[in-house]
């Protein structure tokens, strides 16, 4: 019987999925300082902070540069990955574009934001519904 569980302990090492304070939805307190602390206390050996690109006008190439620039001089064993979280909100409807992806090192899409007010909806609001 194969064992479900094989990629637990590389999950435990890592979170691919952390915005720091230049995203909207995060908190001020998440700086790259605090992450790092944080993902050093927990012995992470990998994190990704991943900025949000909701629309297509949010400049999230300055984003990117902005926390590489924070990066830039700090001393930690962590793997470091920089990218943007990227929206997948209808059928052939992405908020980036080829130019910005061929920018972005890490690619996080999401396709479940539906509390934004251009994602599209389906027309009955059940699981299934969604799913598809």
């Amino acid at each position: 019987m194969k064992n479900l569980f094989h990629d637990l302990p590389s999950l435990e090492a890592a979170n691919w999925h952390i915005h720091p304070r230049f995203s909207p939805c995060a908190d001020a307190d998440m700086t790259i300082d605090n992450i790092i602390a944080f993902a050093e206390a927990a012995k992470l050996k990998t994190i990704a902070l991943t900025d949000h690109l909701h629309r297509p006008d949010c400049n999230i190439i300055d984003n990117i540069i902005n926390i590489k620039e924070n990066l830039a001089g700090r001393k930690t064993k962590i793997n470091v990955i920089v990218g943007a979280e990227l929206s997948a909100y209808g059928i052939g409807k992405y908020s980036d574009n080829i130019e910005i992806n061929g920018k972005i090192d890490y690619r996080l899409y999401a396709c479940n934001h539906y509390n934004l007010n251009f994602w599209e909806q389906p027309e009955v609001s059940a699981p299934r519904a969604y799913a598809e």
